[in-house]
């Protein structure tokens, strides 16, 4: 019943428009070929992007995040693009003592978040446009 239900649903929203599909994937990267990365084949994808909207740089109004890892932690920094380093939110996690990453051991550890920080200085952030 449920099935017969939904593909009712899905038959009677189907007719209508206009149609929305967004994807949102983390750390996937441009590693698509409607991006032109030669060595990937998504052809699915490629196809959808042929007859959709493609955004290839956007980020939010808020606070943006980036991160850093090495063998042992992970520090991210949420900040407003543009801002200072000083004001941003740290977050430093220990693999090692704790792989869920539940505790936030930036203000605990200050000699390895600024080990992090000068890694992730080495990096460019991102440019509003």
């Amino acid at each position: 019943m449920r099935l017969l239900f939904s593909l009712f649903l899905f038959a009677s929203v189907a007719s209508a428009g206009p149609h929305v599909l967004l994807i949102l994937v983390d750390d996937l990267k441009p590693a698509l070929g409607c991006y032109g990365d030669a060595a990937a084949k998504t052809p699915c994808m490629d196809k959808l992007a042929s007859k959709g909207m493609r955004f290839d740089h956007c980020f939010p109004k808020h606070k943006l995040g980036r991160a850093i890892r090495t063998e042992r932690h992970r520090l991210a920094e949420w900040k407003q693009l543009g801002a200072p380093a000083d004001t941003a939110v740290l977050e430093l996690y220990d693999y090692q003592e704790d792989p869920a990453e539940t505790k936030n051991l930036a203000a605990e550890r200050p000699a390895v978040v600024k080990e992090m920080r000068e890694i992730l200085a080495r990096h460019p952030e991102a440019v509003e446009r």
